[in-house]
């Protein structure tokens, strides 16, 4: 019976070490994929980043956090940050770990909590981080594509943010996106890790239509949601 399990192992060692070696490779060329795009941008470039601070509904899952592939810089007066995120849920047998990338915008200023979330893929497993969320409904063929939670008493704040031409460019571009409002960022979510350049162009392209579109009105709303979230305590 060792001599049986002996050559088992011996047979399907070959197996792992090649699977070792592509795993090894691919991590490779997806950090070079993500350095290059830094450098044509003139952003900093970090590989591996194991501590997790962002608030926000994929942030609490799972445990082995890790973030790789990070990039960091300043667009318009905002700091942003682009990175691979994974977590590991279950155990055992059920064990498995889950793959996102993500774009982070720091707005530097107080903003309304939100969560709209995507209709494709498995993004219905999650929920908005805040408890005291309310689903709100849209205008139009908009609800078809996301499910929109808002912060409640922030109704009206949504519908300042969620303006018809941005609903019409969000589910005509980037419908396959989740987006999270915390307290003073917007995350960018994908439910896959990022390697191809057009869908990490359309990624930059979605952050940089948000910085462009919203800082204006959230720089305006800022002490009205202050207000709000001192009134109610929020």
């Amino acid at each position: 019976e060792t001599v049986v399990n002996i050559s088992a192992f011996l047979l399907i060692l070959p197996v792992l070490l090649f699977s070792a070696f592509l795993t090894s490779l691919w991590q490779k060329i997806l950090t070079k994929f993500y350095q290059q795009f830094a450098e044509v941008n003139g952003y900093l470039f970090t590989k591996v980043e194991a501590k997790i601070s962002e608030e926000g509904a994929l942030f609490i899952e799972g445990s082995d956090k890790l973030k790789t592939n990070i990039i960091k810089g300043i667009f318009k007066e905002h700091s942003i940050e682009l990175f691979n995120y994974q977590f590991t849920t279950g155990s055992g047998k059920n064990k498995s770990t889950h793959h996102y990338t993500v774009f982070e915008i720091d707005y530097n200023r107080q903003i309304p909590k939100m969560f709209l979330r995507s209709d494709k893929y498995s993004w219905s497993m999650y929920k908005p981080s805040f408890s005291n969320g309310r689903r709100l409904t849209l205008e139009g063929d908009f609800d078809k594509h996301f499910d929109l939670f808002v912060e409640e008493k922030f109704e009206i704040e949504a519908l300042q943010i969620f303006t018809p031409d941005i609903m019409h460019k969000l589910m005509t571009d980037w419908s396959k996106f989740t987006l999270e409002f915390t307290s003073d960022k917007i995350f960018i979510y994908t439910t896959r890790t990022i390697y191809k350049q057009k869908d990490l162009q359309s990624m930059y392209g979605l952050a940089k239509y948000l910085i462009d579109k919203l800082a204006p009105t959230l720089s305006q709303m800022e002490s009205s949601v202050i207000a709000m979230q001192e009134k109610f305590k929020v």
